[in-house]
């Protein structure tokens, strides 16, 4: 079967489209996952400064510690997705001379210093180091004095990990 030019033209731009919509889902999913995470978080706070469970806070705080983590791999992950989205949709435009329409913005002098597909990464790392503190300030200390240099170096080198392999733009083939 051999396709006319307006066939093609729709195909590539329903190709084209369809890479853009998944772009933005994988966006909504990110932000209604942290909305979600942060709702969490505070209402569990809440319940800790009330003294609701005063003599059983610490699985409260190492659910929270669980959740941040996942936060933190599904951030990644979810990353490595809006990158190869991104790129098929670019390599669409450039493909087909096109380039023009693609946003490009000016190079700000903090984006040397931070790049900001690091933003929600860094934010739910953030919050498990928060809740690790508070896990130690309620006294759960004595358990995690021996395992706390281990773990953290254990976290930190599958973060560095997961960095360098997720963040970065998708090649694609242009065949």
């Amino acid at each position: 079967m051999n396709a006319t030019g307006n066939d093609k033209r729709d195909l590539v731009r329903a190709i084209y489209e369809q890479h853009w919509l998944h772009t933005r889902h994988v966006e909504n999913q990110r932000l209604w996952f942290t909305n979600i995470f942060v709702i969490l978080c505070g209402g569990s706070l809440i319940v800790m400064r009330g003294g609701l469970f005063d003599e059983v806070n610490w699985p409260i705080v190492g659910f929270l510690m669980v959740l941040s983590l996942i936060g933190l791999f599904f951030c990644l992950r979810i990353q490595s997705v809006f990158n190869a989205h991104n790129s098929a949709a670019k390599l669409i435009l450039t493909r087909y001379g096109l380039e023009h329409y693609l946003a490009k913005c000016p190079k700000a002098v903090a984006g040397k210093f931070f790049r900001l597909s690091l933003l929600f990464p860094t934010f739910f790392l953030l919050f498990f180091c928060f809740f690790l503190f508070v896990l130690l300030q309620i006294g759960f200390h004595n358990v995690w004095k021996s395992a706390l240099v281990p773990v953290l170096l254990f976290i930190a080198g599958t973060v560095v990990l997961c960095l360098s392999k997720y963040d970065k733009p998708v090649p694609l083939n242009e065949d």
